[in-house]
């Protein structure tokens, strides 16, 4: 069945028989919408004279009209359009714009934001440049995540495992670092946080600058906690009463330039640490080294004879070598 200007109005009005709905279904699935200028012109061609808009009005709609319909449907006729038929038209057009409006925020307003992370390998140190000019050095097997860009009013970071961050200043948009409950909030400075999910505590160290560190949950003895250069918050998980102490801003200076860095750490769990990373048997007693804090760094390379040399000489113990990956810790070491 062919389209015609008939059909359309019966569509219009309703009055379509269902071989003709059948039709139009084909027809507007087909995308063919030139037919509808028609309706368009017949419902120009029908406006009264009553309250007309001014000739040089009317004459532009028609030369609009004119440019989008076929030369050979259009009849050559200018007709004063009416108030009452204007006042119509004008609804129509704003009601369409209103709705594209309303469609292009909703779609603003409801997509979600996007977001970045940074997961190195348990191996890595990775060196991150962030939108705002901020720096961040993660620790191996750490993650960072937070939104492609920031919000306008401040710039949150979720972070698992230790990070040193160089903030850049904007004191309109505050730096904030959530990890493990516990919130560090500057405007801009350097500073390390400390938050692997198998660490017993949380820690928070200054280099330069002021930071305030709270928690998330309002679980602390204090609402907030300030720290100055030099200083760092130190917080064991399940507690609410965090410690305050001096820190060696070396280590953590240390840790941002990517090397092994002990802060005090039992020497057990260093040596488990250096079993794991170089693939090697180290054999302890571990009375004798229950009571060994260790607080020191060493490069990234560094073969770990010459670091179990060091950790020896410093807790009362000796190293020896029965084969190539193989080595004992000998001695009286720091049992009480």
């Amino acid at each position: 069945m062919k389209i015609n200007q008939d059909i359309l109005q019966k569509y219009r009005e309703g009055t379509c028989t269902a071989e003709e709905l059948d039709a139009l279904k084909v027809y507007f699935e087909q995308n063919k919408l030139d037919d509808f200028q028609l309706i368009l012109l017949d419902d120009w061609n029908e406006i009264d004279e009553i309250q007309s808009i001014p000739k040089e009005t009317s004459a532009r709609m028609w030369d609009r009209l004119n440019q989008s319909i076929p030369a050979d449907q259009i009849e050559s006729k200018i007709v004063p359009l009416s108030w009452y038929k204007w006042r119509r038209i004008a609804a129509a057009a704003l009601i369409v714009v209103v709705a594209l409006s309303a469609f292009w925020l909703y779609n603003i307003w409801n997509t979600p934001p996007i977001l970045v992370e940074f997961n190195p390998s348990k191996d890595e140190n990775r060196r991150v440049e962030l939108q705002d000019g901020s720096v961040v050095w993660l620790g191996p097997g750490s993650s960072l995540r937070f939104q492609k860009g920031f919000s306008k009013k401040a710039r949150a970071i979720e972070l698992s495992g230790e990070a040193f961050f160089q903030v850049k200043k904007d004191q309109s948009r505050p730096f904030s670092v959530s990890a493990e409950g516990i919130r560090t909030t500057a405007l801009g400075t350097s500073f390390r946080v400390k938050a692997k999910n198998n660490s017993p505590e949380v820690r928070v160290a200054l280099i330069t600058g002021s930071v305030m560190v709270q928690s998330e949950k309002n679980t602390l003895q204090q609402a907030s906690y300030f720290l100055t250069p030099g200083k760092q918050f130190v917080l064991l998980k399940g507690s609410n009463n965090p410690k305050v102490e001096s820190v060696d801003n070396q280590l953590v200076l240390d840790l941002r330039d990517g090397k092994l860095v002990f802060e005090d750490a039992p020497l057990k769990h260093v040596l488990l640490q250096l079993k794991a990373i170089y693939h090697v048997d180290i054999d302890f007693k571990s009375k004798m080294i229950n009571d060994c804090i260790v607080n020191t760094s060493f490069p990234k390379n560094e073969p770990v004879k010459n670091i179990l040399t060091v950790l020896a000489f410093a807790n009362s113990l000796e190293v020896t070598q029965p084969s190539k990956n193989h080595f004992n810790l000998l001695g009286q070491g720091c049992s009480n």
